[in-house]
């Protein structure tokens, strides 16, 4: 699928500065250092449970063309639909209850 570049917008980390995708070109780009956090906010439909890969292409002017892909899973409640809290968080994470015991472990190898 693709999106809509008017529907995408980016935002440098510790700025109010928001940018269309749309707006951006050779003569108008978002100049930001290494390891500075740029968020980036997509506008759609919403996603369905289960997984989803985002591909995200730019072009750096020193670097060239940049690809990165993004695996990640939507949560769904017992009747199918997103679960909005999980969906919204970002990545799960999981919690420290469900973290292996590693006295269940058959061979005590705490793998």
């Amino acid at each position: 699928l693709a999106m809509d570049p008017a529907g995408i917008t980016a935002e440098l980390e510790g700025t109010d500065e928001v940018v269309r995708a749309s707006g951006i070109s050779r003569v108008s780009s978002v100049p930001f250092k290494r390891g500075e956090r740029v968020t980036l906010h997509v506008q759609s439909q919403p996603l369905t449970p289960g997984p989803h890969q985002l591909e995200v292409e730019l072009v750096e002017l020193n670097l060239g063309v940049l690809q990165l892909g993004i695996l990640e899973s939507v949560a769904g409640d017992a009747a199918g639909q997103p679960d909005r809290e999980d969906a919204a968080d970002g990545p799960s994470q999981p919690d420290a209850a469900d973290a292996a015991d590693p006295a269940d472990q058959a061979d005590g190898d705490p793998r």
